[in-house]
């Protein structure tokens, strides 16, 4: 073959090759950084031309916002948006292509304005858009999102107010929320039941992470019919979805979460929320959270966990306080803190459920906790039920199969019967406390609850060890024990020790929580013994609840010690710390036939170590010379 032939080819394949290498390179160089500065919300350096520019670009492009930066008056008519009041997919804007958003705490905020009848503006409650209401509709704020099929978005550090929704998932599109805030959705389609996040078309994957919800409202209150869910995902055409929430608050709305499919929800808060429903299909892990629904929804079903249609819930390390204060005749068949109906099921582990009243009221079904109707409800041997009046702890043991299922006081708190007040988050959820020596049912119950022990605590989501609880105290205490339910006191300190001698040794410890305002830790007791039981144990009491170390004397020499730390109150003893080992010196003693060297005057003892050095070289010299030959 010719040689020129060879090359030429050789030349055109390498640049093949070199071009299917630049592939990647390109696509990634097609990706544009859209800078957003501008108040409003349309025009030049807005976030309406940010998202219409990157969807005209290919590859994954970021808009940036100006830092703290606030775009006000959002509505269709400053936005430039078509549509109105009755239209679904009024957003600022369609996603089309991959987008990270970085929000840099910018804030949207929306301008939604009605007027009803009586000249009463923005009524909570009230849907605009149902001629019942017979409001007038100034202006309507537009949704944030809508995110096309198949398309990833990604949002960093973003708040969104007053806008009729937060993001719309089609199929198969991937949403990732950071430390994102989405307040007083206020929804204007038809009868206002769409949701702030609605994934309705199956085949979406949702991550919450670090975010905050709060006032998801003005939805018509149809009986059973709890709308204005905060994430809703349904299976109604190719399948559920993918759900991840972590360490996210969501608070006052009718509902939090309604899902289908697989959903983990870790260390997160529910406060003054309606129900979390999983229905048809999939498995939703509920790990180290807390959830305190509305105290009063007249005529409504909404403040419980569900699990339909094949759904299977698991709540573990988690603390529920789910009170209604009546539910009528209408609903009291479906009526229950947890419900588990037509194939689902609903497993505690190691968890906290109380309904914060101890009585039914007149006329009601408030002391149901649990109800089963072709479903399924259990429990381990370290979850604790508060019973009731109308199902007694006999009835909570028989329905979840446990006949070691937790029931006694004191385990959550509950309000006197017949109260029309209840209990402001989080106190419904923190364990309550017994007498001197007993610090409740719920506290310090799992044993070998720290890291690498055999009940650690792991998060479903990556396999990581959770290590606070869900109001961001540790979540082991200081005696290695984890109490049940995910709010933990950590009222037991956590001991240490250091610097010990052949007589002595440090102790040190961290300060453990106050177990009632009204009784402080006054002060601590130091517990120390041999582990061989040569002698009695030994106990110094330290005033000073801000005092968190002593100096131990008089020990044995050569010998092993373990201690123990108890904060003091007015009822005594606490919860005892963990329990470190700790081995005391020897004693410096000269062994026997050995003479002491008598002390040198300094000039003598110069003269020594000058001779020893001369020694010591002249017999290195010494070995150089034999070694080397």
């Amino acid at each position: 073959m010719p040689v020129e032939k060879t090359t030429e080819r050789a030349l055109h394949f390498g640049c093949s090759l070199l071009f299917l290498c630049l592939l990647p390179s390109l696509a990634q160089a097609a990706a544009e950084t859209y800078t957003v500065t501008s108040s409003q919300c349309s025009g030049p350096d807005s976030i309406v031309a940010a998202i219409n520019q990157a969807n005209s670009n290919p590859g994954t492009d970021t808009i940036e916002f100006a830092s703290g930066l606030r775009v006000n008056n959002i509505n269709t008519g400053s936005c430039g948006l078509p549509g109105d009041a009755f239209s679904q997919d009024l957003f600022l804007g369609i996603v089309t292509g991959d987008l990270i958003i970085n929000g840099n705490a910018a804030q949207l905020i929306g301008a939604p304005r009605w007027v009803d009848a009586s000249g009463a503006i923005n009524i909570v409650g009230a849907c605009p858009s149902n001629p019942d209401v017979g409001a007038s509709i100034v202006s309507q704020a537009p949704g944030f999102l809508r995110v096309e099929p198949g398309v990833s978005v990604t949002v960093n550090d973003l708040t969104a107010l007053d806008l009729s929704a937060y993001i719309r998932m089609e199929s198969g599109s991937t949403v990732d929320l950071n430390n994102v805030e989405a307040r007083r959705i206020n929804d204007w389609y038809m009868d206002c039941a769409r949701q702030a996040i609605e994934a309705p078309f199956g085949n979406a994957t949702l991550t919450i992470t670090d975010s905050y919800f709060e006032q998801i409202q003005n939805t018509q209150r149809v009986l059973g019919n709890p709308n204005a869910t905060v994430v809703r995902g349904s299976n109604v055409v190719s399948g559920a979805g993918s759900l991840t929430v972590t360490g996210t608050r969501f608070e006052n709305a009718l509902s939090a979460i309604q899902w289908s499919g697989d959903a983990n929800i870790v260390t997160s808060q529910f406060q003054n929320t309606g129900w979390i429903n999983a229905f048809d299909t999939g498995t939703m892990n509920i790990v180290n959270s807390v959830f305190q629904s509305k105290s009063t929804i007249s005529g409504s079903d909404a403040n419980s966990v569900r699990a339909s249609n094949g759904a299977i819930v698991n709540i573990k390390a988690s603390s529920l306080s789910l009170v209604d204060s009546e539910c009528p005749a209408a609903c009291a068949s479906g009526f229950g803190a947890l419900v588990a109906t037509t194939g689902g099921a609903i497993n505690l582990v190691e968890s906290a459920l109380g309904v914060g009243l101890t009585d039914d009221l007149p006329g009601g079904s408030s002391g149901v906790i649990l109800r089963t109707a072709g479903g399924t409800i259990t429990a381990d041997v370290s979850s604790w039920i508060q019973p009731t009046l109308i199902q007694p702890a006999a009835d909570l043991k028989a329905i979840t199969g446990q006949p070691l299922l937790l029931t006694d006081v004191p385990g959550l708190p509950t309000i006197a019967d017949g109260a029309l007040f209840f209990l402001t988050f989080p106190n419904a959820l923190i364990p309550l406390l017994g007498t001197a020596g007993n610090p409740g049912v719920l506290i310090d119950v799992i044993a070998g609850a720290g890291v690498g022990g055999a009940n650690e605590l792991i998060s479903p989501i990556d396999g990581s060890t959770i290590t606070v609880d869900a109001l961001g105290n540790p979540r082991v205490d200081g005696n290695g024990t984890r109490t049940i339910g995910a709010v933990q006191l950590t009222l037991a300190p956590n001991a240490a020790v250091s610097a010990a001698t052949s007589t002595g040794a440090n102790v040190s410890w961290s300060r453990p929580k106050d177990p009632d305002p009204s009784k402080p830790i006054t002060g601590y007791g130091v517990i120390y013994e041999p582990t061989d039981g040569s002698t009695a144990a030994i106990r110094i009491n330290v005033a000073g609840a801000n005092t968190r170390s002593v100096l131990l004397t008089g020990l044995s020499p050569n010998t092993e010690y373990r201690v123990t730390v108890v904060g003091v109150n007015v009822d005594g003893d606490g919860p005892p710390s963990n329990m470190p080992l700790f081995t005391t010196q020897p004693t410096a003693v000269a062994p026997a036939g050995m003479q002491q060297v008598p002390t040198l005057p300094g000039f003598a003892f110069l003269i020594l170590v000058i001779s020893v050095g001369i020694i010591g070289l002249r017999s290195a010299k010494k070995y150089s010379r034999s070694a080397t030959g």
